[in-house]
């Protein structure tokens, strides 16, 4: 993957913002319905959330992309639109 992509990704995003908001901050290359689709299949790691209320999600950002940057392609998990 692009290390371009990943530092502007990195860039872009703040250390810790709501989930729902990947969208806009990714340009729309993340999505949150999908991400929200692999959080309930256990195919991304818990650690890269965290829950601040019943309906609010945080993604903490260097986790959450080194787990998208890592050894296999993101588009291979679904996480592109």
């Amino acid at each position: 993957m692009s290390s371009v992509l990943y530092e502007q990704l990195n860039m872009n995003m703040p250390e810790i913002f709501l989930g729902k908001d990947v969208d806009r901050l990714s340009s729309g290359i993340i999505r949150w319905r999908t991400i929200q689709n692999m959080r309930s299949a256990k195919r991304i790691p818990a650690e890269c959330f965290e829950k601040i209320s019943q309906r609010k999600v945080l993604i903490i950002r260097d986790r959450f992309l080194a787990w998208f940057f890592s050894e296999k392609s993101p588009k291979d998990k679904g996480a592109y639109k």
